[in-house]
């Protein structure tokens, strides 16, 4: 199902009910329709996801040909990546056509380290939260960039996370960032 909206915030609810049923269930929330139109480096939500792929001609969920299977719990076992799905709009291009942007994945651990006296307001540094960030500068021929990494997590400690993506646009020197909480899982 797809709609189209204009930028602003919409109260949504959906409901369900069961055919052989007297149950009705439903879900009601405000979503803001942000405007990714020019000017200045934007970046969409954060779509997290346990699979994405090249889209099949009878997939469902997808989004610029691709298969992205969402993962609205946000939990995820530490066995296997956490896929990652976002848009970049209004990068700039250079005299050839090209953009070169720097994107930043940072995975911060949201429960602090050994809590002792010595470690009050993080003196001594042992109040400082766990995190794990890598860097990867990219090429385009377009404003707009679809990205879709795979993150590897094996290695991170079961906990809850923010991940943070930060892109920079190395042509006309903004930043854009979104974040996202997440849970690891054994």
């Amino acid at each position: 199902m797809l709609f189209r909206s204009q930028p602003d915030t919409y109260n949504l609810a959906f409901y369900v009910q069961q055919a052989a049923q007297n149950v009705l269930g439903g879900f009601k929330t405000f979503k803001r329709i942000t405007d990714y139109g020019p000017p200045g480096l934007k970046i969409s939500d954060l779509q997290l996801a346990v699979d994405i792929e090249p889209a099949g001609p009878a997939s469902g969920f997808v989004k610029n040909e691709l298969q992205i299977v969402p993962n609205p719990s946000h939990v995820f076992s530490r066995k296997s990546p956490v896929y990652i799905y976002f848009e970049i709009y209004n990068l700039k291009q250079d005299s050839d056509k090209k953009t070169l942007f720097t994107l930043e994945y940072s995975l911060e651990n949201l429960k602090k380290k050994n809590k002792s006296i010595k470690n009050l307001f993080g003196l001594f540094g042992g109040g400082a939260k766990a995190s794990v960030s890598i860097q990867t500068e990219r090429e385009g021929n377009n404003e707009f960039s679809v990205e879709y990494p795979a993150l590897d997590v094996n290695k991170a400690k079961p906990g809850d996370y923010r991940l943070s993506v930060t892109v920079t646009d190395n042509l006309g020197g903004e930043k854009a960032e979104q974040t996202k909480e997440l849970t690891l899982v054994k």
